[in-house]
């Protein structure tokens, strides 16, 4: 699909675009965490967000260990290396940085860039227990915190009506990306599973009208259509930590060996489109109140409750998912034993899952991964013709 390779090249060109908007006076807003932070709202203050969120490559890891301790997860260790280590031109254009304090991984994240590079940086505080009745009014108060650093940054007043255009936007992108998904319960769906994490991975890059108008011009063209799946091929999911932009052998291997991806739940690694912010008379808690509540607790905040783990085995119902793949980034020691919960859950249901512990190493033992790959497809593919 044009559309589609368009919105591939987003990433290839985001430096060169980036550079250009600094000549031109924008600044550049970094963000560091698992989704909370509201782009509309860095938008709609004139300024240009930029989530970090590449990965995949075990040079950006080995880099990170200058400067932070070996027993920190690989997500981060590798954004501290692009960070710190010069050679990623979209890295090296951040003019501020947004940090989520909440998710400590982030956090000291968010500290070592701090301290090393001296960036610029707004703490937005997200509060441990949504249960708690303050909350959301602690986390309102926060997003207003962020709002008067990027006015100052900028030198822009927000106005309720770019806040609302943004906020509007974003809600089309979110419905788009859902639409699309939606599609991958189909038997034979239009988009693999791969596409559909790398097309998700686009909006980091794209400017986001550029954006939906793409996703509008991919659903116009698939939403009918048939893919090229037999009846028997195994639907497979990955669960777990972040996949970031560029680490994509599981998913590439999943489907080279047979296996169709047809769901995910990646924590931050992905942008959650489950649901869009409702309008109200104060925006500020329009968006609040979008970006907190709805969301699953993150796993290191335990007590999970019900909702954590009923996530994933809906997910499974939803799209007809017959094995999962849990996906287990090192030192992520939280993720590892909800994967254990989750597994105990999927059994009881009758679906196999493998787990694949992964520090960006896996092009180095590829062979020994597609071999696991393979025979946990051909495992849910004889599981399935006992049905």
């Amino acid at each position: 699909m044009e559309a589609l390779e368009r919105l591939w090249k987003c990433a290839e060109e985001r430096p060169a675009k980036l550079k250009a908007l600094k000549a031109e006076g924008m600044k550049i807003v970094g963000t560091i965490g698992l989704g909370y932070i509201p782009e509309e709202l860095i938008y709609a203050c004139g300024a240009v967000p930029q989530r970090l969120i590449k990965g995949g490559q075990r040079e950006a890891v080995d880099a990170a260990h200058a400067y932070c301790h070996t027993a920190f997860s690989t997500f981060h260790k590798a954004q501290i290396g692009y960070l710190m280590g010069g050679k990623e031109p979209l890295y090296s254009s951040i003019d501020y940085l947004v940090v989520e304090a909440g998710d400590w991984f982030s956090e000291l994240t968010g500290m070592h860039v701090y301290a090393e590079r001296k960036l610029p940086t707004t703490w937005l505080g997200i509060p441990g227990n949504p249960d708690f009745s303050e909350a959301l009014p602690y986390f309102i108060r926060s997003l207003e915190k962020l709002r008067d650093a990027l006015e100052e940054l900028t030198g822009i007043k927000l106005s309720d009506s770019k806040l609302k255009e943004y906020i509007l936007l974003y809600n089309e992108m979110r419905s788009l990306l859902r639409a699309i998904s939606l599609l991958r319960k189909a038997p034979s769906p239009p988009i693999s599973g791969l596409d559909f994490i790398r097309l998700n991975h686009a909006s980091f890059y794209c400017e986001p009208q550029e954006y939906v108008d793409a996703l509008r011009s991919i659903y116009s063209e698939i939403k009918d259509a048939d893919g090229s799946y037999t009846a028997d091929t195994p639907r497979i999911a990955i669960f777990g930590c972040p996949i970031a932009e560029g680490d994509y052998v599981l998913p590439k291997l999943i489907e080279d060996t047979g296996g169709l991806m047809v769901a995910e739940e990646l924590c931050g690694g992905i942008r959650h489109f489950e649901s869009n912010t409702e309008l109200n008379s104060n925006l500020m808690e329009s968006l609040a109140a979008r970006y907190y509540p709805p969301r699953p607790r993150d796993p290191w905040k335990y007590p999970w409750g019900e909702d954590l783990p009923s996530l994933y085995t809906g997910i499974v119902e939803d799209y007809n998912v017959k094995g999962v793949i849990w996906y287990q980034l090192m030192y992520m020691e939280a993720f590892a034993y909800l994967g254990y919960v989750v597994g105990k859950r999927l059994k009881g249901l009758g679906i196999p899952m493998m787990t694949l512990q992964s520090e960006y190493d896996m092009e180095g033992r590829l062979e020994a991964t597609r071999t696991r790959v393979e025979t946990f497809v051909e495992v849910v593919r004889q599981s399935g013709k006992g049905e």
